[in-house]
């Protein structure tokens, strides 16, 4: 994209000068002059705005062709004879810089539509043959299409060889910088071997002492192991106990839960029970005092009666008194008025028995209106008990539900520690047998101490061989 934006500067630049040298030619014509400034000018702007903002890289040259394209059209519009149509192939040969066959077969199409155009509309044009002109434009564009498509070849071929040679160069230096810095490290690499081959006779020695120390370690070790794994053998046995108590706690929590929710059951329903019996005794109470206000009434009525029944009496007497001073002709009269009195007596004494037995029906509804009371207060004392009980219930079927959670974890977790003790049981036994590997190991090695001892003698003069080596690789780096 850089390549394309630096030959998009070029061109625009040929462009420009394009612009004012045709425009200096065209001095005669001021009005042609206009016409090419007032249709190239923008487009010469636009270009030139875009490659600097670095916008539409990939069409600039499309616009550029259309642009020469413009300027040739005034150009060949203003001259004489068919010398003018030279300036097309001008223009095909400055687009052809881009080495891209499409603004080339752009800029081509429309040179040959001003060619044939002027060819038809031009009178100095007439004698020409239009034949071969046109299929020498078409020649020429054939060619410059063929000529960029090798251009764009052969630069495609040497920008990989640069590519390839810059990547070359790069690997050599790399390489020879690798040499070089490796040079440097086996130099030093030797003299630090050199001097670490002469500590390790000592370090060797060393060695066999620390081996030898570490074999009466690795005894106790053993005996260390063997006590960790019965150790871990009782935990192991106790955390089965644990396990197995955790179940049957578990077993027993959830029997629990359950007969917690029975009783909850139980004391749902004694509560439903205990709210149909305060409705019955409510209702009880409003007919018992219904009972005696009709009470009330009938001993009004009563002693409307025994008012009546002592006025009746009163009229008898009366009766009887006027038929005494009538003599013989109120004998008949007297005989009613005494059935009369009688009568209101005889009622007289039975409303009064009626009142009687009305007012001990009084006392025994206020008894039993009183006993009716009680018996709420009592009920509605049940019930809150029975509320209370609930709620108790509901507690210690919350704490039997926490007990059984943590019952169940507690299972989990016993199931756990249980499964550990399992796993490092056999950890410990693992422990024990590569113990047991690492005894004979530090025997062997007791045994190839020795001859470690022998090979670094021997690596004493492959070191200085190595000395040798270094410095002559050294003299050539620096030689190269």
């Amino acid at each position: 994209m850089s390549e394309l934006h630096q030959r998009n500067k070029l061109i625009i630049y040929l462009f420009w000068g394009c612009l004012l040298f045709g425009s200096i030619s065209l001095y005669r014509f001021p009005q042609t002059i206009m016409a090419i400034i007032s249709a190239a000018v923008p487009l010469g702007l636009l270009c030139t705005v875009l490659i600097w903002k670095r916008v539409a890289t990939p069409y600039i040259m499309y616009i550029t062709a259309i642009g020469f394209n413009i300027i040739t059209y005034f150009y060949i519009d203003a001259g004489a004879n068919i010398i003018s149509t030279l300036i097309l192939y001008w223009g095909l040969g400055i687009v052809s810089l881009y080495h891209n066959y499409r603004p080339l077969l752009l800029n081509g199409v429309i040179a040959c539509i001003l060619l044939n155009y002027f060819l038809m509309t031009k009178p100095a044009f007439e004698s020409v043959d239009a034949l071969s002109v046109n299929v020498f434009l078409i020649m020429m564009i054939l060619v410059l299409i063929y000529q960029s498509q090798i251009g764009a070849k052969m630069f495609k071929n040497m920008s990989k060889s640069s590519n390839e040679a810059e990547h070359a160069r790069a690997e050599m230096e790399t390489f020879l910088t690798g040499v070089t810095e490796s040079v440097g490290v086996l130099s030093q690499s030797s003299n630090l071997m050199h001097n670490n081959v002469l500590t390790t006779d000592r370090i060797s020695k060393e060695v066999v002492t620390a081996f030898q120390e570490i074999a009466s370690g690795v005894e106790s070790q053993a005996q260390s192991v063997s006590d960790i794994s019965n150790a871990m053998q009782q935990l192991n046995e106790s955390a089965m106990q644990a396990n197995a108590a955790s179940v049957s706690m578990s077993n027993r929590s959830r029997e629990t839960d359950q007969i917690t929710q029975e009783g909850q059951d139980e004391i749902i329903r004694l509560t439903e029970t205990m709210s149909e019996v305060t409705d019955i005794v409510t209702s009880t109470a409003g007919l018992m005092t219904q009972m005696n206000e009709e009470n009330q009434k009938i001993e009004s009525i009563v002693s409307s009666i025994v008012g009546i029944a002592e006025q009746t009496n009163l009229l008898s007497l009366n009766a009887s008194i006027e038929a005494a001073h009538a003599g013989e002709h109120g004998k008949g009269f007297a005989v009613v008025s005494n059935e009369i009195r009688k009568l209101a007596q005889s009622s007289h004494n039975a409303s009064a028995d009626i009142a009687r037995i009305l007012r001990s029906i009084q006392n025994n509804i206020a008894q039993v209106g009183d006993m009716v009371s009680n018996g709420l207060l009592v009920v509605e004392s049940g019930k809150n008990s029975t509320d209370d009980i609930a709620r108790l219930f509901e507690g210690i079927r919350n704490n039997t539900h926490q007990v059984l959670e943590q019952a169940e974890d507690l299972k989990d977790r016993s199931d756990h520690i249980r499964h550990a003790s399992t796993l490092v049981l056999g950890e410990v036994n693992s422990v024990a047998a590569i113990t047991e590997e690492n005894t004979a190991a530090i025997e062997q090695v007791l045994a190839s101490a020795e001859v470690q001892q022998q090979h670094v003698s021997e690596t004493v003069i492959s070191i200085s061989n190595l000395n040798e080596l270094a410095i002559k690789l050294d003299n050539l780096t620096r030689s190269s």
